[in-house]
């Protein structure tokens, strides 16, 4: 399947604005066991300005778009245009990289997503599952190829977290397309899993944006995890995790990327949970990623 490279030209006029929920916390960031535990109400101000935007979700892997569903859906909602790029292809297990594709097409379909937003860049440049840190210079340079003519107003990016090697690296790719673009105050993180949550940010800063989830979208979530047949003993192994995040507390939260953080820096203590699962060191991880230079370095 080929990836697509979508222009302005095919939305009509440009997209500019806000539109986001945006909360801010005046005490600093939510601590505690779980972060979902907290009432956001009692402790945010929500400020609401709607209009039209280019939004990009960059993810690793297809099937990574369950993680931020609750967004994407939002954001089609509110009239913005979602595109979603895709850093890698195919799985460790010997799936077939077009039945992925193909599931993550079905899944955003049941969202109201349409695929003609996809930009599939793992595949346009054989980058296979695992292999993202090393072809980081590649991806970074063909995501900004194939947006080159679009004004993206707003950023989501997987949380760097230590749970997969992709995943904190197409954070890196992404917030270095952040800072090409001086797009510093629009990127923001959203958690999968690492060594000790899933959907639970290990990190969190001052501003925030909040999706809270009906319990019908919820649902609709939580079952398209089973859309994803090549990856199905990993979403059962996150079903507790989920269900308490989208049932039980009922929103997800995703967090601005801090200007300050140093990439040089695993993120926590301890080992990594990629280290212990895929036997990918953090020093062989940064090295390869070394080449993305001083945009995502933090002596900025």
């Amino acid at each position: 399947m080929r990836s697509l490279a979508l222009s302005r030209s095919n939305y009509g006029p440009p997209y500019t604005g806000m539109d986001a929920i945006l909360i801010h916390l005046p005490g600093g960031p939510i601590n505690g066991w779980f972060s979902g535990c907290n009432s956001v109400s009692r402790f945010s101000k929500v400020v609401t300005v709607h209009n039209f935007m280019n939004i990009l979700f960059v993810l690793a892997h297809n099937d990574d778009e369950y993680f931020c569903a609750l967004r994407m859906q939002e954001e089609i909602r509110l009239g913005n245009q979602v595109f979603i790029a895709y850093l890698t292809y195919g799985g460790i297990q010997a799936e077939n990289p077009d039945v992925r594709i193909s599931e993550s097409i079905k899944v955003l379909r049941k969202f109201g997503i349409d695929e003609t937003g996809m930009l599939l860049i793992g595949h346009r440049k054989s980058i296979f599952d695992l292999h993202l840190h090393e072809r980081s210079v590649d991806a970074c340079q063909d995501l900004d190829e194939l947006l080159k003519n679009t004004a993206i107003e707003r950023i989501y990016v997987m949380a760097w977290e230590g749970g997969h090697p992709d995943h904190d690296a197409s954070h890196m790719i992404g917030v270095a397309f952040a800072r090409k673009r001086n797009l510093q105050s629009q990127i923001y993180e959203f958690p999968a899993y690492s060594r000790f949550h899933v959907m639970t940010p290990l990190q969190t800063s001052s501003a925030l944006l909040t999706t809270k989830a009906s319990r019908m979208d919820a649902l609709k979530t939580l079952a398209s995890g089973f859309s994803y047949k090549t990856q199905r003993r990993t979403f059962i192994a996150m079903l507790p995790g989920s269900i308490v995040q989208l049932l039980v507390f009922g929103y997800q939260n995703y967090w601005r990327v801090p200007d300050e953080r140093n990439y040089r820096n695993p993120p926590h203590a301890g080992r990594l949970f990629y280290e212990r699962r895929f036997k990918i060191s953090f020093q062989e991880f940064a090295r390869n990623l070394r080449a993305l230079g001083s945009l995502t370095s933090g002596d900025r």
